[in-house]
């Protein structure tokens, strides 16, 4: 009777939104040896990088989220991992890794609204189901029907909750 070690290695990368990659591994991946600089990320058919400014790990390891600084372009992406870069929470070292023309699907649907916090008097937090481009949506948002600031875009993977401080106090009871 052999038991055979399975290999750590990348299962698959797909774009969850035009500004997020999830990675998922076949094993639990060390929050240690994981960094925005593991990942290499190139326009498709370029040699343009794409930054990668945050990486988080789901709670079991073997998902990571990484927050690109740009958007997907239409040709899509290629995702690269060397050898050795990235270990397993029993640090044995995952294999390269490569991936090309990994696209994000168009997005038609407007971010939805999942909760709306009162932090303090000035604060609200709202929470969205997926991220949302401030510099793009340049609106703001209204409480009590005054104007808001603009949200400023998340530089956290997966952070979809922005802070607003409002114009006037917030009254007691609904606003």
């Amino acid at each position: 009777f052999v038991v055979e070690a399975v290999k750590a290695e990348v299962e698959s990368v797909v774009a969850m939104n035009p500004k997020e990659l999830v990675v998922k591994f076949n094993k639990a991946v060390s929050k240690e040896s994981v960094a925005p600089s593991d990942f290499v990320v190139t326009a498709t058919g370029t040699k343009t990088t794409l930054a990668v400014v945050d990486v988080q790990l789901s709670e079991d390891g073997k998902t990571a989220t990484l927050l690109l600084r740009n958007t997907v372009p239409a040709a899509g992406v290629d995702v690269k991992i060397e050898e050795g870069t990235i270990l397993t929470s029993n640090f044995d070292k995952f294999s390269k890794f490569s991936a090309t023309a990994v696209k994000a699907t168009e997005d038609k649907v407007a971010p939805k609204l999942l909760s709306a916090v009162a932090k303090d008097n000035t604060t609200v937090e709202l929470t969205f189901d997926e991220p949302v481009d401030w510099t793009t949506n340049t609106g703001g948002i209204s409480v009590n029907a005054d104007n808001q600031v603009n949200g400023i875009n998340s530089t956290k993977a997966g952070n979809y909750t922005y802070s607003f401080t409002t114009v006037s106090p917030l009254k007691v009871g609904a606003n």
